[in-house]
């Protein structure tokens, strides 16, 4: 395998490996936060040029940090939902043509709410409860187009059910 870098940048690096250009990322995780009433916890934010989009809570993997806590870190932070009792779904790599990056993919059924949500500088999030139903008709209809939400989603109807 020859490989080399051909562009660092903030957040990603632009590598060429075999002759073919690939993103280098970090991981990332993503919580799928499910409320007693059967109301999924997301956040709708902009993705420049996707526009708003509404997605489960999801980040980087910090240098060093578990992916499950990470998961639990950006629920805390982009909605104040606290969860406890965290279960593994997926991990899976969302664009294998051209990207190094593994999405890992978590859930919690037994979630509160502190009601203080801390997003990131720069982040612009409104928090938004979606009935389960509601949100599998939006992914079948289109609505939904994150593939970590999906995957999520699809995912726990699976192995959990509801």
């Amino acid at each position: 395998t020859i490989m080399q870098t051909l562009y660092n940048g903030k957040h990603s690096t632009i590598i060429e490996v075999n002759g073919k250009e690939m993103i280098k990322r970090v991981p990332a995780s993503a919580m799928l936060a499910i409320d007693r009433e059967g109301y999924v916890i997301m956040v709708e934010q902009d993705r420049g040029s996707f526009g708003k989009l509404i997605e489960v809570p999801a980040g980087k993997v910090e240098f060093g940090e578990d992916p499950l806590k990470t998961a639990e870190r950006e629920l805390m932070e982009e909605t104040g939902y606290k969860a406890n009792n965290i279960k593994h779904l997926i991990d899976y790599f969302p664009s294998v043509g051209y990207s190094t990056e593994q999405i890992n993919c978590y859930y919690s059924d037994d979630i509160k709410n502190t009601g203080i949500p801390h997003p990131d500088d720069g982040e612009e999030i409104r928090v938004v409860n979606i009935y389960w139903k509601d949100l599998l008709e939006m992914i079948q209809n289109g609505e939904i187009k994150d593939s970590k939400t999906i995957m999520c989603v699809l995912a726990y109807e699976k192995m959990v059910g509801f």
